[in-house]
């Protein structure tokens, strides 16, 4: 399972531009009865642009998952703000 969640994380933090700089972290707020199940990272990356949009990742485990190997769901909404 490790290999897979570093698979995504690389995925949210390598440049989206040839040249471009990696992603930085930002901060991420969990809630509700089940936030103890999640382990969720957020990024942000620049782009080598100034003129184009930035890119937002967000990364979510399901820790349970992982522990136990056995399904384990958990409904969560996502909310963003600035």
């Amino acid at each position: 399972m490790t290999v897979y969640s570093m698979a995504q994380l690389s995925k949210a933090i390598i440049p989206k531009d040839a040249g471009g700089p990696f992603a930085q972290r930002i901060g991420v707020t969990i809630g509700g009865s089940q936030g103890w199940a999640l382990r969720v990272g957020a990024y942000v990356t620049r782009r080598a642009s100034s003129s184009d949009w930035l890119r937002y990742s967000i990364v979510v485990l399901n820790c349970e998952f992982l522990m136990t190997l056995q399904k384990f769901t958990i409904f969560t909404h996502y909310y963003f703000r600035e």
